[in-house]
């Protein structure tokens, strides 16, 4: 099989709308790339955002954006920055 019932839909930013479709080989750096997001988002909410290169959401959010870069997950640096949520394909 080379997809799954589920892909990434676009909630909030310069992509808002697009969706992207997950492949299974691609799985473990999406489902990276989400907890990553909710951990910056949780920061952010929480107000622990520093931007120092050494805050670990901060790396570690910038190193699974590069990562989905990288595999071609998202095809854009506009894709890689905006909010996305894990939902079922229709």
């Amino acid at each position: 099989m080379s997809g799954l019932d589920y892909r990434l839909a676009c909630i909030d930013g310069e992509t808002k709308g697009h969706s992207v479709a997950i492949r299974q080989e691609d799985l473990p750096t999406v489902a990276r790339f989400l907890r990553a997001s909710l951990d910056w988002a949780l920061a952010s909410a929480a107000e622990e955002v520093s931007h120092a290169p050494g805050q670990l959401a901060f790396v570690e959010y910038c190193e699974a954006m590069g990562q989905m870069l990288a595999r071609g997950v998202f095809g854009s640096k506009y894709e890689a920055r905006s909010a996305w949520a894990l939902v079922e394909a229709a």
